[in-house]
């Protein structure tokens, strides 16, 4: 099932503690003032260090991208938002409305909404609160699983100024709930995030998330999580910060024009390796590298071909290639 987290949260804020009014120059104007996430750009990602305990599997830590793609139909405001798991490899692919809104998503099971579920609201105010509910549908492989009520409630608390692993950020701070119910069970998150009231991400996240019987309420499972942001790029704000960590993964290569097996990684350290193989499964060429912060690949000299290229996100990569008289292009792309 999709996450049960705050994802997409809009960042909102009000009147400084102080309170608001008066006429003389220089003084905030009278009532809360809002504020709502800039539309998104192709490519803007922000990369999450995440701290994990369940009293099923026990402690866990990996990093965590979502990186903006264009969906398939823009012109309908449609996007879709790319989570990716470092370590496990996982990926789910959130499809939004341009303001955030949650119309659908895919791995191996796709998620319809009706209506669009807005975990939080697109812009938000101090002390405001929110109760949205979605008819979510499933599909597994052809088949179709029974409906469900997807919810979530929340409040807006107020400002708070916080250090994270990418920086100080302004921020909005709110509490949620997100709840949903499937026989034989149900899953209620109740958690705390902070927003940068600039770019709308999502600066922390704590949460936990209990899964009990619909029969008993006998206990099956409880989730404590925490996200920090690690890295991101805004293009509406031009916030940005790069780290190596956040290209770390498996990726499938693509050369134009060549229709070799090209499995790639990228470890924590920013070592890029690259592997061809032919359809018989026996090495055609092979090529190693560095990544740095700012995505600059730097391919180290061999005998088949020189590689030039950088990552224009945390799961893409594109460049060129020459080999004697010819030359290409070639991308990587997260598996």
């Amino acid at each position: 099932m999709p996450r049960l987290n705050a994802g997409f949260i809009v960042a909102a804020m009000a009147l400084t503690a102080c309170g608001g009014g008066g006429s003389g120059s220089g003084s905030e104007p009278a009532g809360p003032r809002s504020y709502s996430m800039p539309a998104p750009s192709q490519y803007d990602f922000a990369t999450y260090a995440v701290e994990q305990k369940s009293s099923i599997s026990g402690s866990s830590t990996y990093l965590k991208s979502r990186v903006m793609q264009s969906g398939s139909n823009p012109s309908d405001g449609v996007y879709i938002e790319t989570v990716t798991y470092r370590e496990y490899e996982g990926r789910l692919d959130y499809h939004l409305t341009s303001d955030r809104g949650m119309s659908g998503s895919a791995a191996y099971c796709s998620y319809t909404y009706q209506p669009v579920m807005y975990e939080i609201p697109a812009t938000l105010t101090l002390g405001q609160t929110w109760d949205n509910s979605s008819v979510m549908s499933k599909e597994c492989r052809g088949t179709k699983a029974p409906v469900y009520t997807y919810r979530s409630k929340g409040t807006v608390l107020g400002l708070e100024t916080i250090t994270v692993k990418a920086g100080t950020f302004e921020t909005v701070k709110l509490t949620y709930t997100i709840s949903w119910e499937l026989s034989p069970e149900k899953a209620v998150t109740e958690g705390t995030a902070w927003r940068d009231v600039r770019s709308g991400r999502i600066v922390k996240d704590d949460r936990v998330t209990t899964r009990s019987s619909l029969a008993d309420g006998k206990v099956s499972n409880v989730l404590n999580s925490t996200e920090e942001l690690t890295a991101f790029s805004i293009a509406a704000t031009g916030q940005r910060k790069m780290t190596v960590e956040q290209y770390a993964g498996s990726y499938s290569l693509v050369i134009a024009g060549n229709f070799l097996n090209c499995p790639t990684t990228v470890d924590n350290a920013g070592t890029v390796s690259v592997k061809c193989t032919d359809a018989y499964g026996s090495t055609q060429f092979s090529a190693s590298g560095t990544v740095d912060a700012d995505g600059e690949i730097r391919f180290a000299p061999n005998p088949y071909a020189s590689f030039t290229g950088k990552f224009i996100s945390p799961q893409n990569a594109r460049g060129t290639w020459t080999s004697g008289t010819t030359n290409g292009t070639w991308a990587f792309s997260h598996l």
